[in-house]
């Protein structure tokens, strides 16, 4: 059932420096205007969760919207059915671009723990989630943390790679193929005690992952390509 329009709102007084949802402008994935126009795809059955923002949030509902590593959460979802997504950080008003300096200060008491636990509990009421909505979790800080304090409220949740991973393994194709089998895993494992949405590939999920992989195996190409001709060079150059 669509959000209505001043429940949206009200989201977005509260929240929409913090949170957004999962459909983006693929011309433009910053621009969350576009969040208005899917107002009737969005939904709370399925909620992505990262820890806190690494740099301030300009605008209304323009967390995980970008060009940065967040781009990898858009050729993953917004085709997907988790398109519409709740999308939130556990850990809010903390800016901190390094997990390790912010873990440390919810160890050491600098940060009040219960008061972002309790903060986030009314969150998911105030969107409608419930104790069987699907929780994603990226990145095993974020994973750890719901475990600890929140897992037992809402016991259907699923830890993802962080979506700014790099390295081996970890290309923008990579990190889909790896989220896509995970959910896929946890949804047959899932649907039938808590009811979880259902999550499988579509023909325009399967074509984007094609683009992916093509966009991989060209760049890997010209790499080669690029070291192939360095090193001509310093072989004619002796």
């Amino acid at each position: 059932m669509a959000l209505a329009q001043s429940l949206l709102d009200d989201l977005a007084e509260k929240y929409g420096m913090y949170s957004s949802w999962a459909t983006w402008n693929p011309a433009n994935p910053a621009d969350a205007r576009i969040i208005a126009e899917h107002q009737s795809s969005l939904m709370a059955s399925v909620v992505m969760i990262g820890l806190n923002v690494s740099r301030p949030i300009p605008n209304t509902w323009q967390n995980f919207h970008g060009a940065d590593h967040a781009r990898k959460l858009m050729f993953a979802f917004n085709d997907s059915p988790y398109h519409g997504a709740y999308m939130t950080d556990i850990i809010k008003g903390e800016v901190e671009s390094k997990a390790g300096r912010l873990l440390a200060r919810l160890r050491d008491g600098s940060i009040d723990v219960q008061k972002h636990i309790d903060a986030f509990r009314t969150e998911m009421f105030d969107v409608g989630a419930h104790e069987h909505s699907l929780f994603i979790l990226f990145g095993n800080d974020v994973a750890q943390f719901f475990t600890g304090h929140l897992a037992a409220i809402y016991p259907n949740h699923v830890n993802c790679a962080h979506y700014s991973t790099y390295g081996k393994g970890f290309s923008d194709a990579e990190w889909v193929e790896k989220s896509w089998r995970t959910l896929e895993k946890h949804y047959e494992a899932t649907r039938a005690t808590f009811n979880t949405l259902e999550f499988v590939r579509n023909d325009l999920m399967r074509h984007q992952l094609q683009k992916l992989k093509e966009k991989q195996n060209a760049a890997s190409q010209s790499r080669r390509g690029r070291r192939s001709s360095t090193a001509g060079a310093r072989l004619s150059s002796r």
